[in-house]
């Protein structure tokens, strides 16, 4: 008999860990079985049938084993008590196949089974991530039913949920399961933020309710803009663009330090931060170098180079600016000096104390 060879999509249950999502040849006469995920005490193990084989065993692929259950029936959890010296099932659950899972985790009681999604990001699992506020990211379940399924929206605010599904971060969000000090038994969720070893962020969600336990604050610090003095070091700026109006002329103006320059400006608006720099996480410094007519008015602008559109925002942000005019022996005249526009992630209370500097 000619073996055939087919291209399946088989979840791997391995320990508590994610399922991993591969593509295998099966044929027939290869081994399938069911694989328990345990608690983290090991007391407790969850078989969910992905085989229609017995549980804790294997049998042979014969062409018609269900390898993978894409029909609308439930996908079935048998829960088992591994205590003694055999396993013996205390219950099954059904899982919504409306929320593909992509792990599942038993509470160290035995009540509960916990299934989770990823945020985002490329990785080996088989469904597409949650990355929108109402993909469901964790469902509860008891014996007796379905308890909660918890969505983006409800874990993160609106912004978070948006930069989540653009930053990396999302890919090292943890799931686990805790029991607190006063015995509530929780799902956790850590989110990573920034570069690894940065502080993390928790959400806990009570197993029994599936009530939120934590505030719900933003993950990140605020993208702001603030403009300070530039320094005396000397930089090389591109050229001025052609519709500088009154052209450039260096030769005519005085030049004025940056902190005169601030000083003097009655009118400053900063620039806006840029929606795709913010959620690129592009952080960094412009330098920009104004000339200012004999009126106030700014008559060019020029800037460093920052990607995302931060250097066109500071360039635009300037020329609406207007100043006191510089006067020299008696009379107002054109100058020309340089400000620096930091875009950073600031908490509130920085936040607060610039502006109250400024």
């Amino acid at each position: 008999m000619k073996k055939l060879t087919l291209g399946v999509l088989v979840f791997l249950l391995a320990g508590a860990e994610a399922w991993a999502c591969v593509t295998i040849g099966l044929q027939p006469g290869d081994r399938v079985e069911n694989v328990p995920v345990y608690s983290g005490n090991r007391r407790f193990a969850a078989v969910v049938r992905q085989f229609d084989v017995p549980d804790f065993r294997s049998a042979e692929y014969s062409g018609d084993v269900d390898v993978f259950s894409v029909d609308s029936r439930p996908l079935v959890t048998a829960l088992y008590d591994m205590s003694g010296p055999r396993p013996r099932r205390i219950g099954e659950l059904a899982l919504d196949r409306s929320v593909r899972d992509t792990r599942v985790l038993v509470a160290d009681s035995g009540r509960y089974v916990v299934t989770v999604r990823f945020f985002g990001g490329i990785s080996s699992n088989c469904e597409s991530p949650a990355t929108e506020a109402t993909d469901p990211v964790i469902a509860i379940y008891a014996r007796g039913g379905r308890i909660a399924s918890i969505t983006l929206a409800d874990l993160l605010t609106p912004e978070d949920v948006e930069r989540l599904s653009f930053a990396s971060e999302r890919a090292r969000a943890r799931f686990v399961l805790r029991q607190e000090s006063d015995g509530r038994e929780v799902v956790v969720v850590t989110i990573p933020i920034g570069r690894p070893g940065s502080p993390e962020k928790e959400r806990r969600i009570d197993l029994a309710t599936g009530a939120m336990l934590d505030e719900k604050r933003p993950l990140y610090t605020e993208p702001r803009v603030f403009v300070t003095e530039s320094g005396t070091k000397h930089r090389d700026y591109p050229s001025p663009a052609a519709d500088c109006a009154g052209g450039w002329a260096l030769d005519e103006a005085v030049r004025v330090d940056s902190t005169r320059l601030l000083a003097e400006a009655v009118h400053r608006p900063l620039p806006s931060f840029p929606r795709v720099a913010k959620l690129a996480r592009i952080r960094g410094l412009v330098y920009a170098e104004i000339l200012v007519s004999e009126t106030g008015d700014v008559l060019c602008a020029r800037t460093t180079h920052l990607p995302f559109g931060l250097a066109p925002a500071s360039q635009e942000a300037v020329r609406q600016w207007k100043f006191r005019p510089f006067v020299q022996d008696g009379r107002a005249v054109k100058a020309i000096g340089e400000v620096l526009f930091h875009f950073e992630d600031l908490d509130d209370e920085t936040w607060q104390a610039l502006q109250r500097g400024q």
